[in-house]
């Protein structure tokens, strides 16, 4: 019966592998109210919009994004980066920016990504505003929460789980 996860785990695997951009959330210090979000591309990247739960977010600068001249704009939700002058970021890893944030609740994590209306929530385009498919990371739950790194709820002690406590 344990055949399935094998299943489940290479095709998870395997679609990690086509991603052409990969998303984390990195450094959170929700005593300055600050994270970076960190990418690794293998194409080209031309702009981004995300949706970030848990926290919200009051500025948005630096990093990849900047350095290459993109317009950032965020809400308190939502972050949009694109150039004016059709500038990409190449490809390679590294801090895409760092997110200013209030409000903090339990775990930082970017929003489901719902296509169901024709435009995601999230999206990554490459130099001529085509969809790149993104792999976005998990949850960020700040260190000390408890055992398992779960934010809320009880945790696991022995094995692996997320910010809702699966």
């Amino acid at each position: 019966m344990n055949w399935y996860k094998h299943i489940v785990f290479f095709l998870v695997m395997t679609v990690a592998a086509w991603s052409a951009v990969s998303l984390e959330i990195q450094n959170v210090d929700t005593d300055a109210g600050t994270l970076d979000i960190y990418m690794t591309n293998t194409e080209e990247v031309g702009g981004f919009q995300f949706s970030m739960d848990g926290i919200n977010i009051s500025g948005a600068s630096g990093g990849s994004a900047t350095d290459n001249g993109f317009m950032i704009s965020p809400n308190s939700t939502t972050v949009l980066g694109f150039s004016l002058s059709g500038t990409t970021i190449a490809v390679g890893e590294g801090v895409l920016l760092s997110i200013s944030f209030t409000g903090f609740t339990d775990a930082i994590c970017f929003a489901e990504n719902d296509c169901s209306s024709g435009a995601c929530t999230n999206a990554i385009s490459d130099s001529s505003a085509g969809a790149l498919y993104a792999d976005w990371g998990g949850c960020a739950c700040p260190a000390g929460l408890d055992e398992c790194g779960v934010c809320a709820g009880s945790g696991i002690s022995d094995g692996e789980c997320d910010c809702y406590g699966n």
